[in-house]
């Protein structure tokens, strides 16, 4: 078996992720699983609980998960011993091949229509060994080129496609991306609190971002956005020039793409207080503690609608 470049320690955990240093390669099909080291190989039950994009990686791939759990029956095959739910994905920082994913036949419909999802049971074989949460390049199954978007092999959404040409995701991309959505809305809405990004609805899917005054909040809902925030962030600031870019990650839908739910302060200084007008009223925001990213920005037409029949009463 060919030598496998280095591999980096995995930035997110997920299935209780354990890494025991230089792991043994493994090679995945959909009917077993083996584990080799030298010209030692074991040959262990099928993956059932693999998710099926993995389970579609083909056999000898670099991009194959990687396990070092221990085995309660053979100590000695500690290193080579593959557990259902202990997973090693590739991390950015190896050398890779971009992955390309091909669908299954009649799979590709939906997209073609303009959905952006390509949920893991949809995927016939992907090649390649790019790292989690990298670029991905979408097929049908007769080789048509669909869009690119970033994968996450743990995540029952594959793939959430966000390039329908040859671009890249490059400063260029997220800068017009991110002016084009903020500049609708403010035609739309105005005012200083608003939502600036509805991710798939502007074509940057899995991210939100929500401006209160001069402060902005993100939610980075997918592996691939959230392995890029800082740099989105960075994005945000050159843009609007802001006194803070803070992230809220503590929606449960970061479980499902195996990241932790945690927030951070990505950029500037985050106030002790902050104010904004909404409707004319002054409002207090708790971006910390508050709902979602701090207040829910999406219901500030229903209250400026209620104000016709709470008018002179007291509402909870």
């Amino acid at each position: 078996m060919p030598q496998m470049p280095p591999l980096a320690p995995a930035p997110h955990t997920a299935y209780g992720l354990r890494t025991h240093g230089d792991p043994p390669v493994f090679t995945i099909s959909a009917l077993s699983c083996r584990a080799s080291r030298g010209t030692a190989a074991r040959t262990l039950p099928p993956q059932k609980r693999l998710p099926p994009a993995l389970r579609a990686l083909p056999a000898h791939s670099p991009a194959a998960p990687h396990a070092a759990a221990k085995n309660p029956r053979a100590r000695l095959a500690r290193r080579r011993a593959f557990c259902y739910n202990t997973l090693y994905i590739y991390s950015e920082g190896a050398e890779s091949m971009a992955y390309s994913v091909y669908l299954k036949k009649g799979e590709e419909r939906r997209l073609l229509a303009g959905h952006s999802w390509v949920y893991a049971n949809e995927a016939a074989k992907i090649e390649g060994d790019g790292g989690n949460g990298s670029l991905a390049s979408v097929y049908a199954h007769d080789g048509r080129f669909i869009g690119k978007g970033y994968i996450n092999h743990l995540s029952k959404i594959l793939v959430r496609i966000f390039l329908r040409g040859e671009g890249e995701d490059d400063g260029a991309f997220y800068r017009r991306k991110i002016a084009e959505a903020n500049a609708l809305r403010e035609k739309l809405v105005g005012g200083d609190c608003y939502r600036m990004v509805y991710g798939e609805e502007d074509g940057l899917p899995a991210l939100i971002a929500d401006r209160y005054g001069d402060c902005i909040v993100l939610e980075c809902l997918s592996l691939g956005v959230d392995r890029r925030r800082e740099r989105i962030a960075g994005y945000f600031a050159e843009l609007f020039s802001p006194r803070c870019v803070y992230m809220r990650g503590t929606a449960p839908v970061r479980r499902k793409e195996g990241l932790p739910l945690e927030d951070a302060l990505l950029c500037g200084e985050l106030p002790e207080e902050l104010i904004v007008t909404e409707n004319g009223l002054k409002l207090y925001v708790d971006i910390r503690n508050g709902q979602k990213t701090g207040f829910f920005l999406d219901q500030k037409e229903n209250r400026l609608a209620l104000r016709r029949y709470a008018a002179g009463g007291r509402v909870l």
